[in-house]
């Protein structure tokens, strides 16, 4: 009887140090997998806040990267900053410059609760981080090969947050 006591805590002990071996050792992400060495460099980024004049006009932040080179084969998708995402834009007026625009006044629409499964289809699920981040990095997601991968921005500069105005510019009422 001792011996098959001996084995179940032998089996056991060998269960949970198996459970336990892989926690923190991955580098993969929902999105893909994290990337130290992507196949671009980050001349700098910056991101700015942005109020409309209008009342009903919204806020917002827009991220702003711009890179010293980039492989070809190099597509942008999303950025994720301060638990929001937002497609990427390439900006024509600089060789190598993208931009995120987060609209950050969005109000969470209504859940929709119904014992009907097709009704509650309808609702749009959260935005899901690809890893956790402090306030002041942004993950970069981008398809290189046919592979997504997630690059991490640090310390991205925070520039004056730029206010428009809430009359007409060009004066016409």
């Amino acid at each position: 009887m001792n011996v098959l006591k001996t084995y179940s805590i032998l089996f056991g002990m060998s269960l949970l140090f198996f459970s336990f071996s892989n926690c923190g050792s991955s580098q993969s992400t929902s999105n893909g997998i994290q990337e130290n060495q992507p196949p671009f460099v980050v001349a700098n980024s910056y991101y700015q806040e942005w109020v409309a004049g209008v009342q009903e006009g919204g806020k917002g932040i827009k991220v702003y990267f711009e890179l010293e080179s980039v492989e070809p084969g190099v597509t942008f998708n999303t950025i994720y900053f301060r638990g929001n995402a937002a497609d990427i834009t390439y900006l024509p007026q600089s060789k190598f410059k993208f931009m995120a625009d987060i609209r950050t006044d969005t109000k969470r629409p209504d859940v929709i609760m119904d014992s009907d499964a097709a009704n509650e289809a309808a609702n749009k699920p959260p935005v899901k981080m690809p890893l956790e981040i402090p306030d002041t990095h942004a993950a970069l997601s981008y398809t290189y090969k046919g592979n997504t991968k997630v690059y991490v921005l640090k310390n991205i500069e925070e520039k004056e947050a730029i206010a428009y105005p809430s009359n007409n510019p060009k004066g016409d009422n």
